[in-house]
């Protein structure tokens, strides 16, 4: 098991291994009152909570995660209990046939009167009189916008490997978040994290984004190695994977906005309540991300924003790209869009005129500063021919009549734009990262970070990166396996950090090599890090400054058309620009929003995946590379359901969109 790194979790296996399943939870929320197993054969295991070698609970993102079910369960699908036995198939099924006595709870669900042991973190923010700005307006209009998208399914394998050695455990798994794997384990197992070794095997962009999932189930495993003296391994089934890997954040937003008579915006308050599922993985950076997209990029004088965040008896959710940004954006630019309408004015015109200046404070009292987002509404115009269609679209609904573009069908255009930061808001030590490089005399470039393999674009990009600075050919330039025994602490390897935090790193470390190499004797290791804290540039106990340098941004085109005897919905055409600073790889940057494209039309309910999205970089020359995985995620949705909105003549307020409830919409 030294080798691990190209290797798939599922294809991994050691000498007498024992398999592992686990005993799930059936029900949503209750109280355990008995765990029934049928009779097992001698050389099956059962692992209970008293079982426990260490805690019972590892610790993310400021929420403690129980490892099994103690005497309550929280979601559908935790763990209760683990058979541990040679034979896979047999272990799950026998895990089947275990009984689950409970006194059933009510589920705690996503609704705006939730119920007070459910709230978990809540922040207030106010700039402003929004009283005497809306006793003042010529306009007030309000809306509700529920977000649940659906997530995707992940295609490659998912589960953990532990073997018991001398002086500890080692422990291989498929992890975006190699060192936290590491605490978990040890605080499970109770040993000291000098003595678990963990390894990533091979990880893939359409593998799951979780972060909190990996780091429990090898836990888990490794609790599963200590109690029965052997290997160990547990691989999720694709039941699993649907249940506990599929969960997206979800949202409930309530805008109240002022226009003045041009139609400009004078005031919003904006009330959110936000959930990903049990235990509060991240609350604070949720709802933090939240609070800070809320209101867009828009020139409100006057804000006031009341954000909760709650816990509800479903599985934790991933942690996607949006993480947040993509609730806040589908909110407001829908509203967005209703407000352009109900000034009678075309939405991409409504937003220029709305925008932030560039003095203009944003809500986090910073000055917003130039943006490109004036020239990416332009580009995306263009590209998509928008007025036209937008107007052309806006006189036949008026008319009452159908489009005859095609019969039977209905057509509409919509459009968004948004921002986008990579890395933590409130997590400081998920924000740290440490990078090392080491250059021997053969001139031959070995990288440290455990980060840098995940996902596995990021080993070229790094290593063509590295390349250049030394005029070194990249085939010399060599990424040591994600190891805690070999690599430091580079955090997670999420919300673009391989390019934003990673590379930033590295390129320090390259630049001041090349300067000492020459008259410096090689080898010469360097190293270089970042702490989590942000200085004075960014204070989240009172949300003030600028929390993500530098920001990328958006604007999306979407035209839609809607069969109006199979209520199908798919895609006519797909614009998209983004200033993402500068690339260090357009290709893979290209492939990335393409493919986030087509998995947000799968999560706003769409049935025909099949189009091609015209997509279009606007750099800026030097400009450090900013976050670019989840942007399409966030101003895609809106520009979607606009359109369906605009084709259908009613105002579509949700994510997902299904058959029946554009069914039920049309009926009325």
């Amino acid at each position: 098991m030294d080798k691990v790194s190209k290797e798939f979790i599922d294809d991994l296996t050691v000498q007498g291994m024992l398999h592992c399943a686990a005993v799930r939870s059936r029900i949503h929320r209750g109280t355990i009152r008995e765990i029934v197993a049928p009779e097992l054969p001698p050389n099956v295991m059962m692992i209970r909570e008293a079982d426990l070698p260490g805690g019972n609970c590892i610790s993310m993102g400021n929420a403690d995660v129980p490892l099994l079910a103690g005497s309550n369960v929280e979601h559908i699908g935790q763990a209760v209990a683990l058979l541990c036995g040679p034979n896979e198939p047999e272990v799950h099924r026998l895990a089947e046939l275990v009984e689950v006595q409970y006194d059933r709870g009510d589920p705690l669900t996503l609704t705006r009167d939730f119920k007070i042991n459910q709230k978990l973190y809540s922040r207030q923010i106010a700039i402003g009189n929004t009283q005497t700005a809306f006793e003042k307006a010529s306009q007030i209009v309000e809306g509700e916008y529920t977000y649940r998208p659906e997530g995707t399914i992940p295609v490659g394998a998912a589960g953990a490997l532990a073997v018991v050695e001398n002086d500890g455990i080692r422990v291989a798994t498929p992890t975006r978040w190699l060192f936290h794997v590491r605490q978990s384990v040890a605080a499970a197992t109770g040993l000291h994290q000098d003595r678990v070794r963990v390894m990533s095997t091979r990880v893939t962009r359409a593998d799951t984004n979780c972060l909190w999932y990996p780091s429990l189930t090898a836990a888990q495993t490794a609790v599963a190695a200590l109690v029965t003296g052997k290997p160990v391994r547990m691989i999720a089934t694709a039941r699993e994977k649907r249940l506990l890997l599929t969960k997206r954040t979800g949202c409930i937003i309530t805008h109240k906005t002022a226009l003045g008579r041009s139609g400009e915006v004078t005031a919003m308050e904006i009330q959110i309540v936000a959930e990903s599922g049990a235990f509060g993985i991240f609350a604070a950076e949720y709802l933090d991300r939240l609070c800070l997209a809320a209101s867009g990029s828009y020139a409100a004088k006057s804000l006031k924003l009341d954000a909760v965040y709650i816990a509800t008896s479903t599985p934790p959710a991933e942690t996607h790209g949006g993480a947040g940004f993509d609730g806040a954006f589908f909110s407001v630019e829908v509203h967005a869009n209703r407000l352009a309408e109900l000034c009678q004015e075309d939405p991409s015109v409504w937003r220029l005129k709305n925008l932030l200046p560039d003095r203009g404070l944003t809500v986090t009292r910073a000055r917003a500063g130039p943006t490109p987002q004036r020239k990416l509404i332009d580009l995306v115009v263009e590209l998509s021919d928008f007025r036209r269609k937008y107007s052309a679209n806006e006189m036949l609904k008026k008319r009452g009549d159908r489009p005859n573009f095609i019969p039977g069908y209905l057509r509409g255009i919509g459009i968004a734009t948004c921002f986008h930061g990579g890395s933590f808001m409130s997590d400081n030590r998920a924000n740290s990262a440490t990078v090392t490089v080491k250059l021997n005399s053969e001139s031959e470039l070995s990288i440290l970070s455990s980060s840098a393999m995940v996902p596995e674009a990021t080993v070229d990009i790094l290593s063509n990166s590295a390349a250049r600075i030394l005029n070194i050919d990249s085939s010399q330039v060599h990424i040591e396996p994600a190891d805690t025994a070999a690599v430091p602490d580079s955090g997670p390897a999420i919300f673009s950090r391989d390019v934003t935090v990673v590379h930033r790193l590295l390129t320090s470390c390259c630049q001041t090599i090349q300067k000492q190499r020459f008259r410096t004797p090689l080898p010469i290791e360097m190293s270089r890090n970042r702490s989590g804290g942000r200085g004075r540039r960014w204070d989240p106990e009172i949300f003030r400054g600028v929390p993500f340098s530098p920001l990328s941004w958006a604007s999306c085109v979407v035209e839609i058309e809607l069969d109006t005897v199979t209520f199908e919905l798919s895609i006519r055409g797909v614009w998209i620009a983004i200033h993402p600073g500068s690339l260090l790889d357009e290709k893979r940057a290209t492939s990335l929003v393409e493919s986030e494209l087509h998995a947000a039309f799968e999560a706003c309910g769409g049935y025909n995946r099949f189009f091609e999205p015209v997509i279009r970089f606007s750099q800026r020359s030097g400009a450090r590379p900013a976050a670019l995985e989840g942007i399409a995620t966030n101003v895609f949705a809106p520009a979607f359901v606009s359109a369906v909105s605009q084709a259908t003549g009613f105002y579509f307020d949700s994510v997902p969109l299904s058959k029946t409830l554009i069914l039920q919409y049309l009926e009325t």
